[in-house]
């Protein structure tokens, strides 16, 4: 049987319930290659929360250390196996042949990958990509890896699950789902939108996620906990706090807004929540910062990210023209038709099984 081990980043646990984007990628891959008749494990640092997970512990309390620690356990418990690791990129100096890196957010390799013993293992494994933006800022920051080395295959939506959906009039709504973070620039849209509400007194902002979105094997820093208790001790005409809901919940959210917004200020690999909007008919404005621009394509408006005060005047021409709110979300579901999660599927399987025939 044909063999495949799936490894989480080993600061990430996988839940049943909501969770970030990059957990959700791992469990789609997982479900794809099972579909396909492949064996998969997927290897982690618990095996609670509702996912079978065989679990590896990590017992150095050194942050340089604990990655050799934790991918050279993974490689030792899976011999003659594609690896397929998400974030962890020692797997590929550990067993260069049969490794595939994907990364998900912007994670560089060891500090002394330019040794050279490490060098010439790390310029043999295959380091995957949700965008060409995503590889191009890595490759950057690593010219010693081969380019061919490299390899995009975006991530994709389910159109299945995620469709538009009949809406009622322009009732002036903004929606925004993910974390509470200000890498995700949440603190920019709120104050922009204080100033859509003062020439819009009807318009709403409706707010999906929180700060613990993405469940670590850590608290949540007290940090992120603070914007919540910001958003919630100030006074924000308009604004809607609708917190974590299921995944299966998210196309109802999207059909309640007439916009998507996200002024990420970080440099996004994809954006998968921007996808997920547009492939529900939503029209979305997103800051030019990092894949975002790359996704929504002509589906959206690119905004200078951290410019409150361009962003509100985006927002605000958009809710008070319904005819072009209508335009952009008809080319929004078009757009996310070309990322079809069953497109995706074939294009992974096709990586994996080259990787395979090399063992």
């Amino acid at each position: 049987m044909k063999r495949v081990a799936l490894l989480a980043p080993r600061d990430t646990l996988l839940v049943a319930g909501p969770q970030g984007g990059s957990s959700v990628l791992l469990l789609e891959d997982r479900n794809l290659l099972e579909h396909a008749g492949w064996h998969v494990g997927v290897f982690g640092p618990a095996a609670n929360h509702g996912v079978p997970v065989h679990t590896i512990p990590v017992f150095t309390v050194l942050r340089r250390l604990s990655p050799l620690e934790y991918c050279g356990r993974f490689v030792r418990r899976n011999p003659a196996t594609v690896l397929l690791a998400y974030n962890e990129p020692t797997v590929a100096m550990f067993a260069p042949s049969r490794a595939i890196i994907r990364f998900d957010w912007q994670t560089p390799l060891p500090r002394y990958w330019r040794m050279r013993p490490a060098l010439s293992r790390f310029r043999r494994g295959t380091y995957l990509f949700p965008s060409n933006a995503a590889r191009s800022l890595w490759c950057s920051n690593h010219p010693r890896i081969p380019e061919v080395r490299t390899r995009v295959i975006a991530n994709g939506v389910d159109l299945d699950l995620f469709r538009p959906a009949r809406r009622i009039g322009n009732r002036y709504r903004i929606g925004f789902a993910g974390q509470w973070i200000a890498d995700k620039g949440l603190h920019i849209l709120v104050n922009a939108w204080q100033e859509v509400r003062k020439q819009i007194p009807q318009a709403e902002l409706w707010v999906a996620g929180g700060p613990d979105l993405w469940k670590g094997t850590h608290p949540v820093p007290e940090a992120k906990m603070r914007v919540v208790s910001n958003l919630k001790a100030t006074k924000i005409d308009g604004l809607k706090l609708v917190g974590v809901l299921p995944r299966e919940q998210m196309p109802a959210f999207w059909s309640e807004v007439d916009l998507a917004c996200f002024p990420s200020v970080w440099e996004e690999p994809f954006g998968l929540s921007a996808l997920e909007a547009m492939a529900c008919g939503v029209p979305v404005v997103v800051s030019d910062s990092g894949a975002l621009p790359e996704v929504v394509g002509d589906a959206g408006v690119v905004v200078e990210k951290s410019d409150e005060g361009a962003l509100a005047r985006v927002l605000m021409d958009l809710l008070l023209s319904s005819e072009r709110l209508e335009r952009l979300g008809v080319q929004a579901r078009l757009r996310a038709c070309t990322f079809d999660l069953k497109r995706r599927g074939p294009e992974l399987l096709g990586l994996i099984e080259q990787v395979a025939d090399g063992l």
